[in-house]
């Protein structure tokens, strides 16, 4: 439980904002003592994004407000009306690091730790201080890169971390500072989510703070002091966690209790439906399975175990080598593409929706119908009327939110986007589906959904294979779960092995010899 008498660090206030007529933040206010953890919780919509949109003053809040009911942000004393610019964000030590990361690809990692915060020496940039700077940060965090590296050249967890690291040297210093983080750990494998956290009790030891912005409850319990819950883009509760169940904090998210998360287990069909031999590629070798008739199975491991690589291989949308095979149609991995593995009656989500699986800028409607479009063509034209009303009707199966197919993808919620995109594969009638980290980024209402699609689309009869680092998801969904290690299968857990805690046992285990360069 957090002390009482700690020091108000950060008070924010009045904080409003619609789009057009619809009110996303209805006068929210949020207080942050020094020296604690605070989760920000609530469901995908619930007005979250936009609270820390307001406060880093990416967005103006709404106007027509009085000087006494002004949006306005207080740190360490210092008050300022929002909207903010970056100057006055990092002259009151606030600090920002958001679900996109914020960082530019083509940048190094050198840049990116150096930017607006260069190392200078008679009116230029110091370039050997600055490498020096940027060596001495990433060992101080535990991160291996060199300071040349190119930002598009690191994996989703590399990205991650470096975001992470500049928000917190945003903030260093000799005054306390709040950091202010937008799902850090939504793609980041249970390793590297305790090496953050980590980092994050270093700063809560210097009295500064981070505002925690999670749908992972056993990370709020885990790390959080206290947590601010939102609902329909109101402050609904702010509760000590330590005083707080699990069901306590579903509860007020939802505004009502949660019941069987997981859908009852139904059982496979013992009919081969997708055939994996001698699979292969950059950090696997020698993969081989066989999925059944409304199977769903698990893939997992550590980070860099290969897991992951598996399905994209699957699936064409990497390169390298082996078989597939799906219902008696075998072709070699070398020759597999998306185009052909879709013919083949494949579906592939990987775990990046922003950049991998669905167009932000298109239209619900778009998204919904792009790997189906061929069914609209009628003579050369496009039947836009029909293409509509299917896309209305996947929308509501899915209980998609708003229910608007002329909405652009990117103003979704992330838990929305990802019920879209499984709508959209979902609509091929695929034999095996393919899904990476399904639930990333997703609140426990929509993840609810999604496990339901998924078990309705396997009680169908698809093969569904899930790769994912969720232990406990995998557990409860899974009817077998593969462990996967150094690039190599390791083990397979099913029936009354298949647990939370066997799962995680034999990723931090079992051994199996490295995968061949």
């Amino acid at each position: 439980m957090i002390s009482t008498n700690r020091e108000l660090l950060l008070r924010a206030e009045h904080l409003t904002k619609s789009y057009g007529a619809r009110p996303v933040l209805k006068d929210a206010s949020l207080e942050i003592v020094s020296g604690e953890i605070h989760a920000l919780l609530g469901e995908n919509g619930s007005g979250k994004s936009t609270l820390i949109k307001l406060l880093a003053g990416q967005i103006a809040p709404d106007g027509g407000y009085t000087p006494d009911n002004a949006p306005r942000v207080t740190v360490s004393g210092q008050s300022e009306n929002l909207p903010i610019d970056p100057k006055t964000a990092e002259r009151l030590k606030l600090g920002f690091v958001h679900q996109d990361l914020g960082l530019v690809l083509s940048s190094t990692v050198m840049e990116t730790l150096g930017l607006g915060r260069y190392r200078t020496r008679w009116g230029r940039i110091n370039w050997r201080a600055q490498r020096s700077y940027t060596q001495e940060t990433l060992r101080r965090y535990g991160l291996g890169l060199s300071p040349e590296t190119v930002v598009g050249s690191l994996s989703a967890v590399e990205r991650a971390m470096l975001s992470i690291i500049r928000g917190i040297e945003s903030i260093s210093g000799e005054e306390r500072g709040v950091l202010v983080l937008d799902e850090p750990t939504a793609y980041l494998p249970g390793d590297a989510v305790h090496q953050v956290f980590e980092v994050l009790r270093r700063i809560k030891a210097t009295g500064s703070s981070v505002v925690f912005v999670t749908h992972r409850l056993d990370e709020v319990k885990d790390i959080c002091d206290r947590a601010t819950i939102l609902r329909s883009g109101e402050v609904v509760a702010t509760m000590d966690v330590a005083s707080a169940t699990t069901d306590d904090l579903i509860t007020a998210i939802l505004g009502t209790e949660l019941t069987n998360l997981y859908p009852s287990e139904h059982t496979a069909v013992a009919e081969p439906v997708l055939r994996v031999t001698n699979l292969g590629g950059t950090d696997t070798r020698d993969v081989s399975f066989v999925a059944s008739r409304g199977e769903i199975l698990g893939l997992t491991g550590l980070v860099g175990d290969g897991f992951e690589e598996i399905i994209a291989l699957c699936f064409g949308a990497s390169r390298g080598e082996g078989k597939v095979e799906v219902k008696g149609k075998e072709v070699d991995q070398n020759w597999l593409r998306p185009r052909r593995a879709m013919g083949m009656g494949m579906a592939y989500i990987p775990a990046d929706r922003a950049t991998s699986s669905g167009l932000m800028a298109a239209s619900a409607a778009e998204n919904l119908t792009m790997a189906t479009m061929r069914r609209y063509w009628r003579s050369g034209r496009m039947a836009y009327s029909e293409e509509r009303k299917d896309a209305i009707e996947a929308m509501r199966r899915v209980g998609l939110r708003p229910p608007s197919p002329n909405l652009p993808l990117g103003s979704f919620s992330g838990g929305n986007q990802q019920k879209l995109i499984l709508a959209k594969w979902l609509l091929t009638h695929p034999h095996v589906l393919f899904l990476h980290e399904p639930t990333n980024g997703v609140d426990v209402g929509a993840k609810k959904t999604l496990f339901d699609l998924i078990n309705r689309a396997a009680q169908d009869g698809c093969s569904v294979v899930i790769a994912s680092s969720e232990y406990e998801d995998l557990a409860h969904l899974c009817h077998r779960v593969i462990i996967v290690k150094n690039g190599a299968v390791s083990g397979e857990l099913t029936g009354d092995q298949l647990t939370t805690e066997a799962i995680t046992h034999r990723c931090l285990a079992s051994t199996a010899a490295p995968a061949a360069s």
